[in-house]
């Protein structure tokens, strides 16, 4: 969250002031760092101790195509309301500071979900990770699988 609160302040001190164009500019590219090492840190916590390989990716569009497009579909929708519709409905006096809550909020949120979708992706096929439900990793057809104790 302390990555999050870089952009919150610098949203909430630029947006809609009259600030000089250097000052903005330099705060934007302090944002654009915070933000890369927030997905730096996510992808690495979502991925420690998981055994991954870009070739998963195949498996999981032919075995779980129907739950990437849901979640596609959600994350739609979150941006419909959370973004154009929360802006629409507090006006552009205000925009400042409904960008100060957003970034450690929904921002950050949305970045967790797309570095566990790609977790899923990449991890698909290798069974039961951890920290992730075995029901992910586990083949639509259980019968040609055969388990040896």
């Amino acid at each position: 969250m302390g990555l999050s609160l870089v952009g919150s302040v610098q949203r909430l001190l630029v947006v809609n002031r009259d600030v000089p164009t250097t000052i903005a500019v330099a705060s934007e590219a302090v944002v654009l760092l915070a933000r890369v090492a927030l997905v730096v840190l996510i992808i690495r916590w979502a991925f420690r101790d998981v055994e991954w390989k870009w070739s998963n990716a195949k498996g999981f569009l032919r075995d779980r195509w129907r739950s990437l497009v849901f979640q596609f579909a959600l994350l739609v929708i979150a941006f419909l309301v959370f973004d154009q519709g929360l802006e629409a409905l507090v006006g552009r006096d205000r925009v400042g500071l409904l960008l100060f809550i957003k970034n450690p909020t929904i921002i950050a949120l949305t970045i967790i979900w797309e570095a566990g979708l790609a977790r899923q992706i990449l991890t698909h096929g290798h069974g039961s990770s951890v920290g992730t439900p075995s029901e992910w990793n586990v083949p639509l057809d259980k019968d040609s699988t055969t388990e040896t104790h």
